[in-house]
């Protein structure tokens, strides 16, 4: 699941875990030492076969590095396995302006997770902006009561009438975008924006 660490901090504390510096982590990746500073600063992501290379230079599992959770250097198997199985309303992609209410719109079916998250809902992923953390099609599920915003974290958020799923910074307060591309701009903001879910982890297509 995503928490307040972010996918840089676990690279960064599994690679000092190893002993490594970044330069030589990036000689192991076949990248180059500021591409691993970007990573560890949140700045980009790896993409999805570097993310599998860094784990296994690691001893860590991919899922552990982008979601946090499960796994080896996760939460245990048992405390994972000891999760509620929730069925979670699974929606399409928020049209523009549409009003979108998870919580009291018909969803178009329901998607099992196992989250401690109450109030959970599951959407289909239709935002390039973020491709190298939730690529295309795959399907984003969301805590839809996120409390208070936190560093790090994505959310689902509605800028100038487009829904879009961005990572919230504080300080300042921007919305990053996590693009394979790195096309997309950040957004600076002045009032903290309305968050309609947090995403806690998400399931790519086979």
């Amino acid at each position: 699941m995503i928490q307040s660490e972010t996918i840089g901090q676990r690279i960064r504390r599994a690679r000092m875990r190893q002993g490594l510096s970044q330069s030589e982590l990036a000689t192991r990746v076949k990248v180059s030492q500021p591409t691993i500073a970007n990573w560890e600063q949140d700045s980009h992501a790896p993409r999805t076969a570097t993310l599998d290379r860094v784990a296994k230079i690691l001893g860590v599992e991919p899922f552990w590095l982008m979601n946090g959770g499960g796994g080896r250097n996760g939460h245990s198997a048992g405390s994972f396995l000891s999760l509620p199985i929730r069925h979670a309303p699974l929606f399409d992609w928020p049209a523009a302006d549409n009003g979108f209410e998870p919580t009291r719109q018909e969803p178009r079916d329901y998607f099992a997770v196992s989250t401690r998250a109450e109030d959970c809902y599951a959407l289909t992923v239709h935002d390039p902006a973020v491709s190298s953390v939730f690529p295309e099609g795959s399907i984003a599920i969301l805590d839809a009561t996120p409390g208070q915003l936190a560093d790090g974290d994505f959310h689902l958020f509605n800028i100038d009438g487009k829904y879009c799923l961005r990572r919230y910074r504080s300080s300042p307060q921007r919305l990053q975008s996590a693009a394979v591309n790195g096309d997309y701009d950040t957004v600076f903001v002045e009032e903290t924006p309305k968050s309609f879910g947090r995403a806690i982890f998400n399931v790519r297509p086979l």
